[in-house]
C-alpha cells in the first residue's frame, strides 16, 4: 500500500468530524470527492518532487 495512504486517512477522519448528520447526500458525495481530490494532488506533487531528486 502507498505510503500516501495515510493523506487520504487523516482528510477523510477530518471531514467526518466535521460533518453534519442532516446534510443531504450530494453534500456528503461532493465533500467526499474534495478529499480524493486533493489527495490526488498531493500525489502528483510528491510523484514530481520523487522524480526531480531521482528517487523514481
Amino acid at each position: 500500500m502507498s505510503d500516501n495512504y495515510r493523506f487520504y486517512k487523516q482528510k477523510a477522519a477530518e471531514s467526518r468530524s466535521s460533518r453534519h448528520t442532516d446534510r443531504p447526500l450530494g453534500d456528503q458525495l461532493d465533500e467526499l470527492l474534495e478529499v480524493v481530490r486533493w489527495c490526488e494532488a498531493v500525489w502528483a506533487v510528491e510523484d514530481r518532487l520523487d522524480r526531480q531528486i531521482g528517487l523514481s
